[in-house]
């Protein structure tokens, strides 16, 4: 990103994004410190901010009465709101959320705890696969194929299977069927466990 006539790096490498940007702007420094000062903080309180939502509807209910008491204010902010009360240095703003692309809404919209969250994640530098994200699925694909297992794309599971009390494999979409004396979902408790349990006499 260009600010007037100075280029600025937007990625956040702390400590040496914190002296680059002092040095662009030296009249912000206070602001740029607490800018850090409060990314780290809103950061920290992602678990309780978000705990509601591991818990039963009721219970939830009521957390979100008492979640206010439990995390900073800014994270019921918009990044625009936060950052224009630690400045009005509109350039300085706009080098400040030069990530928002990562979370997809302009600054005025996004809300603070989002920005924070992601800009916390490039404190300690960006990386990206050398020759595209792709490379990451071409390298490790020959990894598992080595050790016995297969990949498959484009490929939905229909149902778990269950034989005798315990897991059997999976049954495809297309109606192939593949044994295994595990599985590991990452689709969430209530996909993976209601069908098993409405097909399946399963107790625990």
């Amino acid at each position: 990103m260009t600010a007037s006539s100075s280029a600025t790096s937007t990625t956040p490498s702390s400590p040496a994004a914190r002296t680059g940007w002092r040095s662009h702007f030296p009249a912000e420094e206070e602001a740029i410190d607490r800018y850090f000062a409060l990314v780290a903080k809103v950061s920290r309180s992602m678990q309780a901010y978000f705990a509601g939502q591991a818990m039963p509807p009721r219970l939830a209910r009521l957390y979100e009465k008492v979640r206010p008491l439990r995390v900073p204010r800014e994270c019921f902010m918009s990044t625009r709101e936060v950052l224009e009360g630690l400045t009005q240095n509109q350039e300085l703003i706009a080098v400040l959320t030069g990530q928002w692309g990562d979370y997809g809404l302009p600054p005025r919209d996004a809300a603070f705890i989002m920005h924070a969250a992601v800009t916390k994640h490039y404190f300690a530098g960006g990386n990206y696969p050398v020759g595209g994200s792709w490379k990451i699925a071409d390298t490790i694909i020959p990894v598992i194929r080595a050790g016995g297992g297969e990949v498959f794309t484009y490929a939905r599971v229909k149902q778990i299977l269950v034989e005798d009390g315990r897991v059997g494999g999976v049954e495809m979409e297309d109606g192939s069927r593949i044994a295994a004396r595990s599985v590991v979902s990452s689709a969430g408790a209530r996909l993976t466990f209601e069908p098993v349990f409405l097909n399946h006499d399963l107790y625990f």
